[in-house]
């Protein structure tokens, strides 16, 4: 899905589409960046908070709230490079 904007306006949106995907995916793990805390908040109400590993719904945004989602491979910081974007569940058109 794209957004015709970015921004916090589509954060709800965005954890449902992410959550709705998660779950046919089978996966229940999830990496949320935020900055105040709002948006990792919802996310926790919908999303197991842990790590083993295996893919990940990553959520963050271009500025307040939450505009994109992806599903990813995980990678440490010391191998950033075997990091892995699976899928793009959402993200802004432009920004």
């Amino acid at each position: 899905m794209y957004f015709d904007k970015p921004g916090k306006d589509n954060t709800d949106q965005t954890l449902r589409l992410a959550a709705g995907r998660g779950k046919e995916l089978g996966m229940e793990e999830v990496v949320v960046a935020s900055s105040s805390g709002k948006t990792a908040y919802k996310a926790m109400q919908l999303f197991a908070v842990a790590l083993s590993g295996a893919d990940i719904i990553s959520i963050g945004g271009s500025g307040r709230g939450a505009d994109a989602a992806l599903v990813l491979k995980p990678a440490h910081q010391n191998n950033f490079f075997d990091l892995r974007i699976r899928e793009i569940i959402c993200k802004p058109r432009v920004f």
